[in-house]
């Protein structure tokens, strides 16, 4: 820090949003709190800027004082929690949606027809079960960030995780009349923990199921 003490802050390069800060304390003499973007070579990082007045005895100006935290990884964190709450949102709204209007269809009157009513309620009770799951996802996350993560590390074998996964998800492939292709020769063996796979390939599994058209072929390689 030689080649800058005892120079004036506007002779240092400071970024301007810097500048700004020092600038706003020497005016007012109140504390300011500023979020600004700094380019680090190919990289914008996020900085939170706290300054404040030095006064000294009897209102003696001595300075400003700056605090610069990098928030950069906290905003990015951030972003991908609001990201995950906007897409489970969009997730439950769905099955809440085809829910509510299944059921309206039925108070109206469709419940005299008892195929229709059965086949609504059918539906109804798929509908409610994805919700279920979404529910129990999100308890497991908060459980989660509660206790922290951890996991049991055995040796396990990737072609049982993945038939049982096939196994679990078999129901949603047979609604929409689809297929699994599976191309397997060898046993794979990790270091891995049993459960946490399997909650991974049954979540892969069932994505690829439930964004495929219908009548096409899953394929798990």
């Amino acid at each position: 820090y030689g080649h800058v003490r005892g120079k004036g802050f506007r002779s240092i390069a400071l970024p301007d949003d810097v500048v700004e800060v020092v600038e706003h304390v020497f005016l007012t003499e109140t504390p300011i709190r500023k979020q600004v973007s700094v380019q680090i070579g190919h990289e914008i990082r996020q900085n939170e800027i706290y300054g404040a007045p030095v006064v000294g005895d009897h209102g003696r100006w001595l300075g400003v004082v700056l605090v610069i935290h990098d928030v950069t990884e906290l905003m990015r964190l951030e972003q991908i929690r609001k990201d995950f709450v906007a897409n489970v949102s969009h997730e439950l709204r769905t099955p809440i949606t085809s829910i509510k209007g299944f059921s309206e269809t039925l108070l109206d009157g469709a419940y005299k027809d008892e195929a229709m009513l059965l086949s609504f309620l059918e539906i109804i009770y798929k509908e409610s079960d994805r919700i279920q799951i979404l529910v129990q996802e999100l308890l497991e996350l908060s459980k989660i960030e509660q206790h922290g993560f951890s996991v049991d590390i055995t040796e396990t074998s990737l072609r049982d995780i993945v038939i049982n996964a096939a196994d679990l998800t078999g129901a949603k492939l047979e609604e929409k009349n689809m297929e699994f292709a599976v191309d397997m020769p060898n046993d794979v063996i990790v270091a891995g923990d049993p459960n946490r796979l399997m909650q991974v390939f049954t979540n892969l599994i069932a994505n690829a199921i439930n964004y495929s058209l219908e009548n096409t072929t899953v394929t798990i390689r």
